[in-house]
C-alpha cells in the first residue's frame, strides 16, 4: 500500500513526507479521527514509506513492499478480535497472530485488544531486534487494547527499540492512558472532500441517484460509504419527506422494510432513517437557501425543534430497544400532536 494509492489525505501525506525529510520522525504516531475515514490505511502506507526510507535495505527487499503489505513481516499489527491465545497463560503464538492477519485481510474488526497478543509482539520485538532488524507496528483502533494490554505497551512505546517505529490508529483517543497519548506525535485527519467521495463512489456499481445524497450521509467516511452503499437511500429521503408532507405517519412506517433477515442490515437501514431525518429536520429548522433538499411545504419551528430533541433522545436510549414504530410515533407526535 502506497500513498499514491491513497484518495484524498493530501494535507496529512505533506506533513508526514516532510517529517521523514527533515529526519524528524517520531517512534510513535497516533492517527486520530472519526471513524471509517482511512485511518488503517493510511497507517500501511506510513509503514511502507518508514521501511523504504528508514530501514536498512536488506529490509525493503525482503519485505516486497510492492507486493502484498500484510506479507512484510517487518510490519507488525495489533489489532482487535475474537482470537484468544493458545498458551496456557493467554499468550499468543505464531499461529494465533496468523489468524489475526487473515481477519485483517478482510477487514474484520470486532472484539479487544487482548494482553496476550501484545505479550507475543513486545517478545518478536525483543528477539528480532538483537539481530538488527527493524519494524514498523500498527496498533489499529487503539483505544480497543484493554487495560492491560495498554500497560503492557506503555514501556515499549516509552523506550522503544533503535529502529522500531509505532503507527496507532484511533477513533476516541481519550479511552487511552495519558501516558500513551503523551508519548505519540498526534496526526488529527480528518474526512475527505466531496469530489473525493466521488472519485471513491466510481469504485462502487451506485445508481446515480443515489451519489448525492450517499456523500451528504458519508461524511467525508469511506468506510460509512461503502456500508451505506448497498442501500436505496434515495428512496428513503423520499419516503420521509413525503411522508412529513402528508402527515401520514403509517406511510412512514410502511415504508420502513421488516422482512431483513439479517439484524445488522436492518439496523443500517433504521440508521439511514434516521440520519436523513436529522437533515431533514436541519433543514427546515435553518429555513434558508442552503438547504440540503427541496421542499414545497413548510414545518412550524417550535415543532421542528421538538423533533430534533426527540431524535436525539431516541438515539441515546437506543439501548432499551424500543420498538421502531413507538420510536417513530414518538418523533412524528412532537411535530404533529396526536
Amino acid at each position: 500500500m502506497k500513498f499514491n494509492n491513497i484518495i484524498g489525505h493530501s494535507t496529512t501525506k505533506d506533513s508526514f513526507i516532510e517529517l521523514l525529510k527533515k529526519d524528524k520522525l517520531p517512534h510513535a504516531i497516533m492517527l486520530t479521527g472519526n471513524s471509517g475515514i482511512g485511518k488503517f490505511l493510511f497507517a500501511r502506507a506510513m509503514a511502507t514509506l518508514i521501511i523504504e526510507r528508514k530501514l536498512p535495505k536488506t529490509i525493503t527487499d525482503s519485505c516486497n513492499i510492492n507486493e502484498e503489505i500484510f506479507n512484510c513481516t517487518n510490519i507488525l499489527y495489533i489489532a482487535p478480535s475474537k482470537i484468544k491465545g493458545s498458551k496456557s497463560n493467554g499468550d499468543f503464538n505464531l499461529e494465533d497472530y496468523l489468524k489475526l492477519i487473515e481477519l485483517l485481510k478482510i477487514n474484520n474488526k470486532t472484539g479487544k485488544i487482548p494482553i496476550g497478543l501484545i505479550h507475543y509482539i513486545i517478545s518478536q520485538l525483543k528477539y528480532k531486534t538483537a539481530y538488527n532488524e527493524g519494524f514498523v507496528v500498527i496498533i489499529r483502533n487503539a483505544e480497543k487494547m484493554t487495560k492491560e494490554s495498554q500497560n503492557a505497551i506503555l514501556k515499549t512505546l516509552e523506550e522503544p527499540p533503535d529502529n522500531v517505529y509505532f503507527i496507532l490508529t484511533t477513533s476516541n483517543e481519550m479511552d487511552l492512558l495519558p501516558t500513551i497519548r503523551s508519548r505519540s506525535y498526534k496526526i488529527l485527519m480528518n474526512g475527505l472532500n466531496n469530489n473525493d467521495m466521488k472519485l471513491i463512489i466510481e469504485k462502487f456499481n451506485i445508481d446515480k441517484e443515489n451519489i448525492d445524497t450517499l456523500v451528504l450521509l458519508s461524511q467525508g467516511s469511506p468506510g460509512k460509504l461503502h456500508k451505506y452503499s448497498t442501500y436505496d437511500v434515495n428512496s428513503v429521503k423520499e419516503s420521509i419527506i413525503e411522508s412529513l408532507k402528508s402527515r401520514n405517519f403509517n406511510r412512514l412506517i410502511s415504508d420502513i422494510p421488516k422482512n431483513y433477515k439479517d439484524k445488522y442490515q436492518l439496523d443500517i437501514l433504521n440508521q439511514i432513517y434516521r440520519e436523513i431525518f436529522f437533515i431533514v429536520l436541519r433543514d427546515f429548522y435553518i429555513d434558508n437557501e442552503s438547504t440540503y433538499f427541496h421542499y414545497d411545504f413548510k414545518l412550524p419551528i417550535d415543532s421542528v425543534n421538538s423533533a430534533i430533541e426527540k431524535l436525539v433522545t431516541v438515539e441515546k436510549n437506543s439501548v432499551y430497544n424500543l420498538s421502531k414504530d413507538i420510536e417513530w410515533g414518538t418523533i412524528f407526535y412532537s411535530i404533529f400532536g396526536g
